[in-house]
């Protein structure tokens, strides 16, 4: 059986492939060629589990974070991540 390329599966390269354009187009699917995709979606997971868990956390007990800690630089960077990404 001959392997479909990427451009059946992904929404993106869709209208650049003739072989595979008579078949019904699908809703955009992860693909081994879209890793970029799953890895995103799993840094998305990461620090929303992080947000949800943490920050809820230190409000309700009062934890504070010292500048220049880990938790400090850690924070800063799930930030930048949110600006970046909205």
């Amino acid at each position: 059986m001959e392997r479909l390329s990427c451009c059946y599966i992904c929404h993106r390269c869709y209208h650049r492939c003739r072989r595979y354009r008579w078949l019904p187009r699908t809703r955009a699917q992860l693909n081994e060629c879209h890793r970029r995709d799953r890895r995103w979606d799993l840094a998305q997971v990461l620090m929303i589990a992080y947000v949800g868990t943490l920050i809820p956390y230190r409000e309700a007990f009062d934890v504070t974070v010292e500048t220049g800690s880990a938790a400090f630089w850690l924070d800063v960077l799930v930030d930048l991540y949110f600006i970046m990404v909205s």
